[in-house]
C-alpha cells in the first residue's frame, strides 16, 4: 500500500470508528459477562514486575484502560477515535486515576511513543490492513518496547480458518492465529504466556535481545480453557461485524 493510499486508509478508519461512537456507547456491549471475562484473563497474564510505563492501543471507551492503569506507574491510552479518548478520559476521571493521559494515534501511520514496558493491543490488530502492513506493525511495537518490556495481546478466532475453534465470522483478511504467528515470528520476541479458548486467544510476549534467546528459554506456559468455562459472546446491533464488512470493502478498494 502506497503513501497515498495509506493517508486514504487512514482517513476512513477515523472516520469508521468516529462514527462508531456517535452511533452510541459501548459499540462492542463492554459490558457484558463475555466481555468483562476477557479483560479479566488479560489482567491475569500481567507481568508481575513493576511497570513504569504502559500503552494500550485501541483504549476505546476506556473499560480496560481503569484496570490497567491500577497495575502500572503511568498509562498512555491511545485510540484513533477523539470521541472515544474523551469518553475514556471520562471514566478514568470517575475513577479518579490520575495517572493516564490520552493520545490520539493511527497504528497505520503514526510513531509511537518510545521506551514502553508494556503495550495492550486487545481487539485492535485485525484493523490495520493486511498481512503485510501486520508485519510492519509488529516491527513498530517491538521498536517502541524497552529492553525486556511486554507485549500483551487479545484477539478473537476467525471462523474459515479456525472453524474448530471460534464463534465468530470475521469479515477482515485474518484473526488471531495470522496475529500470532506474525508476533512469534518478529525478531526478538518470545512468547511467555497463552490463554487459548474456542472463542479468542490472550497471549503474553516479551522482547528478548541475547542473541541465543530461542535455545537459552522454555517453552511458554500454554492455558486452555474449555467452552464449558465461558460466557457466550453478546454482541450489540452494531458490532465489530459491521466494522468488519467496511473494512474488507475498503481494503479491497485501495489494492
Amino acid at each position: 500500500m502506497n503513501q497515498i493510499k495509506r493517508n486514504i486508509f487512514s482517513f476512513w478508519q477515523r472516520f469508521i470508528f468516529e462514527m462508531t461512537f456517535v452511533l452510541g456507547r459501548d459499540p462492542w456491549n463492554y459490558t457484558s459477562l463475555y466481555q468483562q471475562t476477557k479483560y479479566e484473563q488479560t489482567i491475569k497474564l500481567l507481568p508481575s514486575i513493576p511497570i513504569k510505563q504502559a500503552l494500550e492501543l485501541g483504549c476505546a471507551e476506556g473499560y480496560l484502560t481503569g484496570s490497567l492503569a491500577t497495575r502500572v506507574d503511568h498509562l498512555i491510552a491511545a485510540d484513533i477515535s477523539q470521541i472515544a479518548l474523551d469518553r475514556a478520559a471520562k471514566n478514568c476521571t470517575v475513577q479518579r486515576l490520575e495517572n493516564v493521559c490520552y493520545l490520539r494515534l493511527d497504528l497505520t501511520t503514526d510513531l509511537l511513543p518510545m521506551g514502553c514496558d508494556l503495550i495492550v493491543c486487545s481487539e485492535v490488530l485485525y484493523y490495520i490492513g493486511g498481512q503485510t502492513e501486520l508485519q510492519t506493525v509488529a516491527r513498530k511495537l517491538v521498536n517502541a518496547l524497552a529492553p525486556g518490556g511486554y507485549l500483551l495481546t487479545a484477539h478473537a478466532h476467525r471462523v474459515n480458518k479456525e472453524p474448530e475453534r471460534t464463534h465468530f465470522d470475521w469479515l477482515l483478511p485474518f484473526g488471531a492465529k495470522l496475529i500470532s504467528e506474525t508476533l512469534t515470528d518478529t525478531h526478538s520476541l518470545r512468547l511467555v504466556k497463552d490463554i487459548q479458548t474456542s472463542s479468542y486467544c490472550i497471549q503474553l510476549f516479551q522482547l528478548d535481545c541475547s542473541a541465543a534467546m530461542s535455545l537459552s528459554h522454555s517453552l511458554p506456559e500454554m492455558i486452555e480453557l474449555p467452552p464449558s468455562a465461558l460466557p457466550l459472546p453478546d454482541h450489540n446491533f452494531f458490532d465489530p461485524f459491521s466494522l468488519a464488512f467496511i473494512y474488507n470493502k475498503l481494503q479491497q478498494w485501495l489494492k
